[in-house]
């Protein structure tokens, strides 16, 4: 009797490890990616389709369920399948920047080429902005899931044309020119945000992809206007700021990193030029910039990421971990965080490569719910966090059917799928079929007559797998 209480008290002081998002510190991660696998940094210098030099920026496309992942100093940008970016040491399906994936060299200068790529951002319209940091602009690729090896780009900002590149020495700052681009985040809106780092601003692009080439900003916070530069230690300053990212609500959450915090700006979008932030973590108050290895500080944290159920995620670079703020909007200025990935407690800063480490944790990018993937870029690799892989999902439809006043009735099935959705057309948001994944039906109306319409099928699995297919629909 005596050991069996004494066995209960020591449950009952055992400390209890605080959960996030269905997520609980000091959680190792699952798979990774650059690496063969756990023990170390294997780069050699040969490249690869399955290498990583040293990554900051990774991007899920939630549609096709591919991954984006900056190789930044391999001067490239690498996509992997769906299947491939659950599975340890997988290679890339492609690369842009590069003719192909076993070439590294730097480009200026043109509209397939790339300079120290960091931040990633995937829209919604599956456009990939790329913040080509040595060259001064941000890169779009359009239908990025399918494009080729080495494809140009289609459109550009921080520069006038594909041929220019960032001026030397440092110039004036204006409202079309960046100097430094970092990263690159945006809304549901078609905005976009772009970190130009060492003018320590953000400018802001309403419409974004429909803008010209070299389209001027529409807006910028860190400064009063377009053409001030500097750093600040207040409450509308920044001190070479790193990642950002908007939330479901409009907010922008940004990783001001020299000053050792992260700064919120509601309703982003509407902020005058230079506004003030609404609330800071990290620190006590918008006049403090202390490092500290806490529950409450920062050091040097280099991106931040909004999940989908409004928890913050803070890439607290400087003390290799991951920090993750429940309800974050709803915190108090210098608020504690709720759980720490990469050390087994918020006081604890331990190097390796264990997959319950992280070394220089940089962008994180979510593919479903309970995974998401993190850059860990000193140790030149990419990790999984979530659960092991489901088998992935198939998927069985017709190839082709025909639509009579306008209405047309699609059946098919599919296997370790959780979900099957549908689109009509190139572009627009998916809609879910109805009935069961096994066995799912999708009724389409109001098909235009004496046109033929593509519908785009996907069936996605508990990993956030998907796998597609396409149904051609003549309308008669």
């Amino acid at each position: 009797m005596k050991k069996l209480l004494l066995a209960a008290c020591a449950a009952l002081l055992a400390p209890i490890l605080p959960t996030h998002a269905g997520f609980t510190s000091n959680q190792s991660a699952t798979s990774l990616l650059g690496q063969p696998d756990f023990s170390g940094n294997s780069f050699n210098g040969t490249v690869t389709a399955a290498t990583l030099a040293s990554t900051e920026g990774c991007a899920f496309d939630p549609v096709s369920g591919k991954l984006f992942v900056s190789d930044s100093l391999s001067n490239r940008v690498l996509r992997y399948a769906s299947a491939d970016a659950f599975v340890t040491g997988s290679p890339a399906e492609a690369v842009f920047g590069q003719p192909d994936l076993t070439s590294n060299l730097a480009s200026s200068g043109t509209a397939n080429g790339l300079s120290y790529p960091a931040g990633l951002y995937l829209d919604g319209e599956g456009r990939l902005w790329v913040a080509d940091y040595y060259n001064g602009r941000v890169l779009r690729f359009d239908r990025a899931a399918t494009k080729a090896s080495g494809a140009n780009a289609d459109g550009i900002l921080g520069q006038p044309d594909f041929t220019s590149v960032r001026p030397t020495p440092f110039v004036p700052a204006s409202a079309s020119q960046l100097y430094d681009p970092v990263s690159v985040t945006g809304d549901a809106a078609g905005r976009i945000w772009v970190t130009d780092q060492s003018r320590s601003r953000i400018l802001r692009w309403d419409n974004a992809a429909k803008k010209a080439n070299g389209a001027n900003a529409n807006a910028v916070l860190g400064q009063p206007d377009f053409v001030s530069q500097g750093t600040a230690l207040s409450r509308s300053g920044f001190d070479l700021p790193w990642g950002m990212s908007v939330d479901s609500a409009g907010r922008l959450w940004v990783a001001d990193t020299n000053n050792n915090r992260v700064l919120r700006f509601n309703a982003a979008a509407s902020k005058a030029n230079g506004a003030n932030a609404d609330a800071v973590l990290g620190q006590p108050d918008f006049l403090t910039a202390n490092t500290s290895l806490t529950a409450t500080g920062l050091k040097s944290p280099y991106a931040v990421t909004a999940d989908p159920a409004g928890n913050v995620w803070v890439s607290d670079t400087g003390n290799g971990r991951l920090l993750g703020f429940n309800k974050a909007a709803t915190k108090t200025n210098g608020a504690a965080a709720d759980l720490v990935i990469g050390q087994k407690d918020f006081t604890t800063r331990a190097y390796g490569f264990d997959p319950n480490r992280l070394l220089g944790p940089a962008q994180v990018t979510f593919a479903a719910p309970g995974t998401f993937f993190v850059s860990d870029y000193q140790a030149a690799r990419v990790l999984r966090f979530g659960p092991r892989v489901f088998p992935a999902p198939t998927l069985k439809s017709p190839s082709k059917a025909t639509a009579r006043n306008g209405t047309v009735t699609l059946k098919g099935t599919s296997t370790n799928a959780t979900r099957v959705t549908y689109r009509v057309g190139p572009t627009g948001a998916f809609k879910p079929a109805t009935g069961p994944a096994a066995n799912w039906t999708i009724k389409l109306t109001k098909l235009a007559a004496g046109k033929t319409h593509r519908v785009t099928i996907t069936a996605t699995n508990s990993s956030g797998q998907t796998t597609q297919t396409t149904v051609t629909v003549k309308s008669l």
